[in-house]
């Protein structure tokens, strides 16, 4: 995991390497950056949350994106609404009518 490939200077009482060319640290137990204040385990789980929170807010802002430009609100709820097929006549969860113009 080391990113870069220069000569390390190695610090074994500190558990970290530190490159002579870039000045970066790395943790010699699992070569990751170094994390002073988080054992090996736990800066990997803090990782793998932030990966997966980076993840869950990627696909919330491709949903946004994807209701803004395939759906019409409803006049009665506002509740995203989508026709693609079926009769004219729609109500929403209200009993509102809504206009099969209003969805085109």
């Amino acid at each position: 995991m080391l990113a870069c490939q220069s000569i390390q200077e190695c610090f074994p009482e500190d558990s970290y390497m530190i490159c002579r060319a870039c000045g970066g640290r790395t943790c010699i137990a699992c070569g990751a950056i170094w994390h002073a204040d988080e054992t090996c385990d736990q800066y990997a789980a803090r990782v793998e949350e932030e990966e997966e929170s980076q993840a869950r807010q990627l696909e919330e802002s491709e949903s946004a994106k994807y209701l803004l430009k395939e759906t019409k609100k409803c006049p009665g709820c506002g509740a995203p609404s989508q026709k693609y097929i079926g009769c004219d006549h729609i109500t929403c969860k209200n009993k509102v009518p809504i206009s099969s113009s209003v969805m085109h």
